[in-house]
């Protein structure tokens, strides 16, 4: 909405948006916009003034962003030990190996009955 809304009349607001996690927004009752808008830095942001306070980090958040820059780390340092035309040897390799794999039949069921477990019958005595 690029208007002002008067005193009394209602606000249409529309939110479309995909992959948030969290959004916040905050309307504001101004009483004098142009002295408002003038005292902005920026009149498209509010300014620094408002910073959400970053919550700590949990010993989970922690190991996990360590896990992740070590593990980013030592594939970086494997994919340097080759040239990039032998990896796109490898790569094609690799997927020739699968797709061959793919191409040949599953295991067949054995064609042997299955077993089912004896019962005994009872025997007769004389």
């Amino acid at each position: 909405m690029n208007q002002s809304v008067r005193p009394g009349e209602t606000v249409p607001v529309q939110l479309t948006g995909m992959g948030f996690k969290q959004l916040q927004f905050r309307l504001y009752r101004v009483h004098d916009p142009v002295a408002f808008f003038s005292q902005l830095d920026e009149p498209g942001s509010f300014g620094d003034w408002y910073k959400p306070q970053r919550q700590p980090r949990t010993p989970l958040e922690k190991f996990n962003s360590w896990r992740r820059r070590i593990r980013s780390e030592l594939f970086d340092l494997v994919r340097l030990q080759f040239t990039p035309e032998h990896r796109a040897a490898i790569r094609a390799s690799r997927l020739e190996g699968q797709q061959k794999a793919l191409a040949r039949p599953a295991s067949a069921p054995s064609s042997s009955p299955s077993r089912s477990p004896a019962i005994p019958t009872p025997t007769s005595r004389s």
